[in-house]
């Protein structure tokens, strides 16, 4: 019985040094994910605080350009400057469809000089949604999306009593 007692202390001190090996490995591997936690956590705030400069810098940019305004508040509204923008570039990515369609559209408009700027950007619209020039102030529309485009245009920048909007089933 003498011979197991050390061989039993030998064990008992192996379990110890296991013990103490496994609390030291696990204390390690928890600092390391409490540290690469921590460093993600900061990453991920320095994402955050970027996009928000981005932000605020694109905000004062729409601002100071004249296409949003801001109240008290600090809620935004587009401009009808802004309005007028956004409808552009919606015509820029305009596609017009290639299928046949039986309803077309005319335009015809008599924009005074004095409003030149305006008369040029409604022309700039319908070119870009494809429609056709039968003269200088008359268009064919054949998309009605086009057509909507451009009756949205002319309610925002009060056109509507120099342009005229005309549905037709055919022409001859």
């Amino acid at each position: 019985m003498k011979k197991n007692k050390p061989k039993e202390k030998i064990t008992d001190m192996l379990l110890e040094v296991v013990d103490s090996a496994v609390e030291i490995l696990t204390l390690q591997s928890l600092q390391r994910i409490c540290y690469g936690e921590y460093y993600e956590a900061v990453a991920k705030e320095q994402r955050r605080q970027s996009e928000k400069r981005k932000i605020q810098r694109g905000v004062h940019y729409l601002k100071k350009a004249g296409y949003i305004s801001m109240n008290q508040k600090h809620e935004i509204k587009l401009s009808e400057k802004g309005k007028i923008k956004l409808l552009l570039h919606k015509a820029n990515k305009f596609k017009p469809s290639k299928k046949r369609k039986k309803e077309f559209y005319l335009v015809i408009f008599d924009i005074p000089e004095t409003m030149k700027n305006m008369r040029n950007l409604l022309r700039r619209f319908l070119y870009n949604f494809g429609s056709d020039n039968l003269q200088k102030s008359v268009f064919i529309i054949k998309d009605k999306e086009a057509y909507i485009y451009i009756k949205e245009l002319v309610q925002m920048s009060d056109l509507s009593e120099y342009v005229k909007l005309i549905r037709c089933n055919k022409i001859d």
